[in-house]
């Protein structure tokens, strides 16, 4: 069953490669989108053809979002667009290691953290891998 992903990332060289790395998979479906607002729009348009997004990957520093801020905000989308699956796992990757932020993102029910310049393509395949493994909606912890 193919399952479909969306990478929220502003740096083409990361995206393109994130991407590239993740392409190896055959039943995962990759869309991008390099904003918070452009991926509102990729959103809207899965969930109008019937498809259920099972993952986000989002850089925690972004354009129009930095920080909690693009977390609290995605989570907002994400229940207004997609009413039958409100609770899409989401994996937050950032370029700086910032221990309180990590912590506070877990909180707001973030599957994964990691610092993107410590991580290989295959360490992300791994960690995509585990959180659709594990991707029922009792699994995903919601913000406190």
């Amino acid at each position: 069953m193919d399952k479909h992903i969306l990478l929220i990332e502003d740096d083409p060289g990361v995206a393109h490669a994130y991407l590239a790395g993740l392409r190896s998979q055959p039943t995962w479906r990759l869309y991008h989108a390099n904003m918070l607002s452009s991926a509102r729009t990729v959103l809207q348009s899965l969930d109008a053809e019937g498809i259920h997004c099972a993952l986000i990957i989002l850089d925690v520093n972004l354009p129009d979002s930095l920080g909690l801020a693009g977390i609290v905000n995605l989570r907002a989308f994400v229940r207004e667009v997609t009413d039958g699956h409100p609770h899409v796992p989401i994996v937050a990757l950032t370029g700086v290691e910032d221990p309180e932020l990590r912590d506070e993102i877990l909180r707001w029910g973030v599957q994964k953290y990691h610092v993107k310049g410590t991580m290989s393509l295959a360490v992300l395949r791994a960690i995509v891998r585990e959180v659709l493994q594990n991707n029922g909606a009792d699994n995903i912890p919601q913000p406190e």
